[in-house]
């Protein structure tokens, strides 16, 4: 039988080791915060579209109520034909 590392020793290297390859990259690191800082900014395109759409369809869904001077359409209509 082999001389076996006590778990606190194992654990401990493992934890070393992951942290010598984080540093160099291959493991989270950096390319992960790159992956994720280009994550968070899409989210922040996407939910700007998806206001930004949200908007648009309030808008439209109000626009028959009145025009931007207070004046309802429907009347308007009436009196230039």
């Amino acid at each position: 039988m082999g001389f076996e590392k006590p778990e606190k020793v194992r654990k401990a290297q493992q934890r070393a080791d992951t942290e010598a390859l984080r540093k160099m990259g291959s493991v989270g690191g950096r390319k992960t915060a790159e992956r994720n800082d280009i994550n968070r900014e899409h989210a922040k395109r996407v939910n700007e579209k998806s206001k930004l759409e949200e908007w648009n369809t309030i808008v439209a869904s109000n626009e028959h109520i009145l025009t931007p001077d207070g004046e309802d359409p429907e009347e308007m209509k009436d009196a230039t034909h």
